[in-house]
Parts: structure tokens; sequence; C-alpha cells
């Protein structure tokens, strides 16, 4: 028998056992009958096809459907299996390999008139490690709580009346990867020690990953959104998806996960420079100059040291929608306005009448705040251009427009394609086309070069919406993450001229680690997070934060510096809440004592000066050391803990309750502290009693209480 079999279709299963992974598939339908680990129940036992194609949204192959060929390669653990249907030729190429069954499509157009391909999907029904009653849903980074009971998720039906994907769990949707999150989808079986994990990692085109239970199951679903025009001679490649099997912890399942899903295509870059690490951010609408600089020396004595700029260029209204790449907002066309804010400060920074300044005054302003030892960033509007301007006229051909030719909203902030331009919309800008991207490359050295700024915090990069332009040379979904192409273009310029510079992307997921020197925590789940903290309504408890910290961290390549804040321009409401609350000062002392950039928007700071003083004099004293989240596990749910170390000094532990009740409970050491004792608190608010336990430390916080614990051997 040779190494490669070409067989006839027969009735006869194909099966491949190698190492864990056993995989069983009728080769005349090509449905798996059995996939997951070798020799016990299968991750999936339900006979299905487990991918599909979508031309216009609607299914192509169908349930139906039968093989056309197939081959096997026995000793490799390779399967390919071929479909044909209405002009389209589909070859799912299937490896079984000692840990993860991998599989990919190939989709050609043999005939036909241009249809649209809108995605390849990939679903694994009844998705599963033996009895569903001893499993946990693990979604690294997503809403979902970590170590939520299966059973209890199997109950929740994917919310099909959702036309696009949606960042909210209950509907079904999770967040897109790997622009937000790895995508990463695991079942985890504590009493068999077994977990299976399924995801699918693309730099092509988005990921959307979903799970819909059906009371007693899940099936877990990884959308490919390979938006393209198919016509004869086109041909698209989609995969890897993955199965991977592993015995053992979580935390050696996603190590085996982060090298079968980047190795050394994903990593996160090694030359962010020193400063970054330090970093005690302030955000702010610099909007007029003049005000702030007399600011600063205010905010720099307490202990903010890198200031993050709202967009400073001409717009309509909007600092979002430029006119101008190149000209600085000196527009006072609307001073009859200014006259309403007697301190010279607009409180809505949507609707600010007060321009920024001169070209010359912003110079003026980076001067000085260099001077008082701020590093500056401002803010890089690459994803769109204000609609009805001149730049949008001039270069038409560089926008992304639908299947009409009309031009796109970015992201959908503006109008909806075919509609009036609207006064603050912005029109799409094409991340795909090199033109574009080097025009905004050369815009970005323009600015650091004239102002002498620090670097940028990247708007807005996530996937967007495929140039379905008919007349492209190129894959209509080249725009979807040509933003990623954009940033890493730009940074080995910039890392070139200017080494010390730094760019801070907005948005959180694996993918951008390459291109920036930080990233945002989720800002989706921030959002929540602050203010259910506040209203009492948590999205999840402080023990729960703790360990999301700990799981997305390790769901992603190593290294990577993070952004973590209890507010900004898109998420003011906490601002609102926490000028009254009691617990809002416990919620700012997680994120400044977490292992990320302190990130403040300016309007949190009002009336509560001195405790960001006390905050951030504490943290700056943490210069050089680590922090952990896997070394101190509370009894108690409402507890945030995280340990901080550093060589030749004692351990930290940071600690709150994020609850409305007082809490006392036990805080259980890991073994690389354990046995040391509490030695002295060196910041607290509302904080009343810890000494050593048995298993760690007993301690005793009032609600919305926290305290940063020294901790040593005890004496003697």
């Amino acid at each position: 028998m040779s190494a490669l079999i070409s067989q006839r279709l027969n009735a006869l299963p194909i099966r491949i056992v190698r190492g864990l992974a056993e995989l069983e598939l009728d080769p005349r339908t090509g449905a798996w009958k059995r996939a997951g680990f070798a020799g016990t129940a299968g991750v999936i036992t339900s006979s299905a096809h487990i991918f599909e194609v979508y031309v216009e949204d609607k299914p192509v192959f169908g349930e139906e459907r039968q093989t056309s060929s197939h081959r096997v390669e026995e000793a490799a653990g390779i399967v390919e299996l071929k479909y044909e249907r209405a002009g389209l030729t589909a070859v799912q190429r299937i490896c079984v390999e000692e840990d993860r069954i991998s599989q990919c499509v190939t989709l050609s157009c043999e005939a036909g008139d241009d249809r649209l391909l809108t995605e390849i999907r990939y679903t694994l029904p009844n998705f599963v490690v033996g009895d569903p009653e001893d499993c946990l849903l693990q979604l690294p980074g997503q809403i979902l709580p970590p170590d939520s009971p299966y059973s209890a998720e199997a109950r929740n039906p994917l919310d099909l009346s959702w036309a696009d994907p949606h960042p909210v769990y209950p509907q079904g949707w999770l967040e897109s990867a790997p622009d937000q999150t790895s995508g990463l989808i695991a079942v985890e079986n504590r009493a068999s020690g077994r977990i299976a994990s399924a995801w699918l990692y693309s730099e092509d085109a988005v990921v959307f990953p979903t799970i819909d239970g059906n009371g007693h199951t899940i099936t877990a679903a990884h959308r490919h959104r390979l938006t393209c025009w198919l016509r004869p001679g086109v041909s698209v490649v989609s995969g890897e998806h993955c199965l991977l099997l592993s015995k053992g912890s979580l935390e050696e399942h996603l190590a085996r996960f982060r090298k079968a899903a980047y190795d050394s295509i994903l990593y996160s870059v090694s030359d962010a420079p020193e400063w970054l690490h330090d970093a005690r951010l302030l955000q702010i609408d610099a909007r007029p100059l003049q005000i702030w600089m007399e600011r600063l020396p205010h905010y720099r004595e307490m202990g903010f040291n890198v200031l993050y700029l709202l967009p400073v260029w001409h717009n309509q209204r909007n600092p979002y929608a430029l006119i101008d790449h190149y000209q600085i907002d000196d527009d006072t066309s609307r001073s009859a306005e200014w006259a309403a804010y007697p301190d010279g400060i607009c409180p809505t920074w949507d609707d600010n009448p007060f321009p920024v300044g001169s070209e010359e005054d912003l110079r003026l302003f980076v001067e000085y705040a260099r001077r008082l030892g701020f590093r500056v960033l401002f803010d890089l509007i690459p994803q769109g251009i204000g609609t009805g301007t001149a730049f949008s006229h001039d270069h038409a051909d560089w926008l992304s427009v639908d299947e009409l030719g009309r031009p796109r909203a970015s992201h959908g902030w503006g109008p909806t394609a075919g509609e009036p331009a609207s006064e603050k919309g912005t029109y799409s800008m094409d991340w795909g086309n090199p033109q574009y991207r080097r025009y905004i490359v050369e815009w970005a050295l323009w600015n650091v070069r004239t102002f002498g700024i620090d670097g940028f915090r990247t708007d807005a990069m996530h996937w967007k919406e495929a140039n379905l332009r008919r007349d492209l040379q190129r894959p209509a979904w080249h725009t979807t993450f040509g933003g990623v192409r954009l940033i890493e273009e730009l940074r080995v310029e910039l890392k070139r001229e200017f080494p010390e510079t730094v760019l801070l992307s907005e948005v959180w997921g694996p993918i951008f680690q390459r291109g920036h020197d930080a990233t945002y925590e989720n800002g989706w789940m921030l959002g929540r997070m602050n203010t259910g903290w506040l209203t009492g309504e948590p999205l999840l408890s402080g023990r729960e934060w703790t360990r999301h910290l700990q799981l997305a961290k390790l769901a992603r390549p190593e290294g990577l510096v993070r952004a973590t804040f209890g507010a900004n321009h898109d998420l003011e409401l906490f601002v609102e809440l926490a000028k009254s609350h009691p617990m809002a000062d416990a919620v700012q002392f997680v994120h400044i004592f977490s292992a990320a950039v302190p990130f403040v928007w300016y309007k949190e700071v009002e009336g509560r000066e001195e405790t960001f003083r006390n905050l951030l004099a504490e943290r700056e004293r943490l210069s050089g050391w680590n922090c952990h989240y896997d070394g101190a596990v509370p009894a108690s749910r409402h507890l945030y803990t995280a340990l901080w170390h550093k060589s030749g000094a004692s351990p930290l532990l940071a600690v709150a309750n994020l609850s409305n009740e007082d809490v006392h409970t036990v805080v259980k050491l890991s073994r690389e502290v354990g046995g040391l004792q509490p030695s002295g608190v060196r910041l607290h608010k509302g904080f009343t009693r810890v000494k050593p336990d048995v298993d760690g430390l007993n301690l005793e916080l009032p609600a919305g209480g926290y305290a940063l614990i020294e901790l040593s051997k005890p004496i003697g």
C-alpha cells in the first residue's frame, strides 16, 4: 500500500488515531462521526458536517452534500475531501496530530457570475468532554465569567435575531478574533483532567466565535468572514481551524494553545522603551491649549507622567472626523459659545467649541510638558475621514465601499450607505490600499518630527468591513485587517528614526501585539465592569476579575504591556457614578495595582485629587516590580487580589473589596509566598485587620475597602 492512496467512494468510514487524538468520518458525505480523545467518549459524538460555505449569507453545500472524491495519507494523518456544487469547488484538508485535529478549506470558483462570498463557518456540535455536569466552559478574555458551569451555559441559546455579531454574551455572540480576543472556546473536565479547545487564528479576515446551547450541550462555531467577490479563477483559503486536546491543568493547556496558534507567527514586541513600563497616563481634551498649560504642573505633581491628547487636527465638529490631516484645529467659528464656559473648559469632548490653537501653540505645549517631565502621545486617526471633505473627493479610490459602490461609514460612525453625509460622520478608509497606508505613515512621522511627541494611541484599529469595489486587484478582505499592516509598517519607520516612541492600541486583541508597544485591556468589559461594581450589578466579582486577567494573559503571546482604566472619553458613565460613590476609589485601586499601565481620564480626578495622589505615589514606588494574579486566592468571591514581586524585596499583596458588604475571609497564598506574614500596610482605605492563618492570611475588609500589604518571613 503506497503512502498516498487515492480511493473511489465507498461506505467504509475513515478512522485515524494518533496519540491523544482520534477522528472518524464518512468519506461519502464528509460528515464527522466522532472526534476527540482516543479510546474515550469523544468531544464530538454525533454525525455532522463541520464546515459550510456561505455565499450572500446562504449555505452552498447543505446537509445533503456528497463528496466527489477523497484521499488519505494514512501515515501522516491527513484526509482530503472534495465537494462540488454550483460552479464552486471546496477541498477540505484535515490533519490529525498527536494532540490536535486541524482543518482548512480551499474554495475555488470554476464558473458562474460574480457572487459575494460572506464567510466560511466551522461548527463543532455537542462540544463537550465527558459528562456535561463535570465540565466548565472557559472563554479567556471574553465577557463570560471564568470557570463557568458548562451545563448552565448550555441552557443559553444563540439569539439568531441578531444580524451582526455583538460583543454581549447573552445573545451568544462573542468578541471577534484575533483583533479583540484569541477566539478560544475551551471545555474543561476537572474530574477527568481532560480539556478540549477550538479556535481559528487568521490574519486574513476576522473570525466570529459563537456558542449556542440546546439545553444539554453547546455547539461551538467559528465564522471566518472572508468576504470577497467569487468569479472564475478566484481561489480562497480559510483556516486553520483547530481542535486541541490535553490532559492536565488549564494553564498547561493554554501554554499548548499559544504554541499551536501563534508559535513564531505572532509575538509581542521586545523593544518597548523602559519609560513605558513606569507610565502613569492622563488622557485630556486639550482644547484650548492655553488653559491646559496652566494645569499641567498640578497634574505632574499628582504623579502623572504621560499625557494622551484627543485628536488635535482640523475637524468637522467631531475630533475623530478629520478635515485636514496637516492642519491643527484653530477654528474660531464657534467663539460665540465660549462664554458659556467661564473656566475655559468644555465638559463634553464631542461638542467642544474651543479650538486647540495654532501649530506653534501646540509645539510650545509639548515642549513645556516635556520640561515638566511628561511624555506626550497624540491620537492617531487612520480609520476614516470626515464626510464631505475635499480629502474624500480627492482620494475617492481610497475609500472603502459596499457592493453597490457606495462609501461605507467608518465602523458605523457616519451615514448609512447611500444616505446624505452627516455633519460629524466619517467615511471608512481602505486599509488594504498601500497608497493610503503610506500616506498615514508619512503623516504620523510628520507629527513626531514637527511636535516632538513620544508616540501615538492608535484609534479603532479593530476589524472593518471589506472593500467591495469590483475592480480591486486584491482580495476585498485585505481591508479588514489592513490596519494591522499599516501599524506594523509605521512602527518599522518610527522606531528607526525615533526608537523611544511608543504605539498604544485602543484595541486589545493578540494580533496587535506584534506592531504595538502596548494595548488597552478589554475596553468592552471595562466599561461594564466598572459601572457594574458601582451599581451593585457586577458583571464579574472581584475574584472572577482576577481570574479573568490571569486567563486572558495566558491566552495571548507573552510580554505585552497593557493599559487599564476606570474611564476614558468613550466610557464617561463611570465618571458620573464615581463622583459620590464609596466604592469608586476601590475600583481605581484595582486598575492602578494591576499588571498594566494606569490610565486616567482627567474628569475622574476632579474632586478626588488626594486619592489619586496617594495611589499614584505608591504605584511609582513599584517601578521594577512584577505583578502576578495566581499567587493569592481569596475564599470570598468579592475580593480582587494581586501579588507584586521584586528580587530582594518583600512581596506586596494588593487587595480590594468590590462589594457592598464587609468581608471576613481567608486569602490562600501560593507555595512561592507561603509562610510569609503581614508586616505592614503601605496604603489602605477602610482597612480593618489582617493576621496570619494556617493557609495564608485572615483578612477583614469593609465594603469598598482596599489595602497594599507587605509580606515578610516571621522573625525567629
